[in-house]
């Protein structure tokens, strides 16, 4: 048994969850599930304070966050080729001015698990105070992700983390389809080395017909 308020620690290690609020059960079910329902609880100043020396964040309401949408490439085309450019946008509200709040984006597998984490800060932006209407934009220039419908969460907090103004879990997602033979999540630049191939006298390699070689770095719009 693994008990955690890391969140991205139990997408990573666990197949089952349960969420409690002061020992009693709020959610048993897979990671993603559980991973929900604390986040939708703690914004809703559900959960109680932690028994544990760890503080769960502060909720807050200054900042809240408006809606989550996805850029692709081609506007008519709801999905990017692996390795073309990716735009996450969150818009949000601030009511009252905020300073030093940072602005997060994480992107999961269709299961939960997480892929990758970013946020404004570990970016080298220090925001100014917050107040009114606006956007964040997390561009990503070259998605290296194949196949697959990847779950998106993005969130603002204090910087310290103390306090949790907003989160979102998996609240957009991004399509990818891939145009190399290449399976799993990622791609990475592979080459395949023959210089030391044992074949028969005489033989030598081929390309094989239909093959779609290397994933571009960028592929083209179609």
């Amino acid at each position: 048994m693994f008990v955690t308020h890391g969140a991205d620690l139990v997408r990573q290690i666990c197949d089952r969850a349960v969420v409690l609020d002061h020992g009693e059960m709020v959610v048993h079910g897979t990671p993603s599930e559980a991973v929900r329902a604390f986040r939708e609880q703690m914004v809703a100043g559900g959960l109680g304070e932690p028994t544990s020396e760890e503080a769960a964040p502060e909720h807050d309401l200054r900042v809240r966050i408006r809606n989550v949408t996805v850029d692709y490439p081609v506007a008519e085309r709801p999905y990017a080729h692996t390795g073309e450019s990716v735009t996450v946008r969150v818009a949000y509200e601030a009511t009252d001015p905020v300073a030093d709040a940072v602005f997060v984006v994480s992107v999961h597998t269709h299961d939960g698990h997480l892929l990758y984490g970013d946020n404004t800060w570990v970016e080298g932006h220090r925001l100014p105070a917050l107040h009114g209407m606006g956007e964040i934009a997390f561009v990503f220039d070259a998605l290296p992700l194949l196949e697959g419908h990847y779950p998106v969460t993005v969130g603002v907090h204090s910087l310290r983390g103390g306090q949790m103004f907003d989160w979102r879990e998996q609240e957009a997602h991004v399509d990818v389809v891939n145009p190399s033979e290449a399976w799993g999540s990622v791609a990475l630049p592979t080459r395949v080395d023959l210089e030391r191939l044992a074949a028969e006298a005489g033989s030598r390699p081929s390309a094989r017909e239909g093959a779609t070689g290397d994933v571009p770095a960028r592929s083209a719009a179609s």
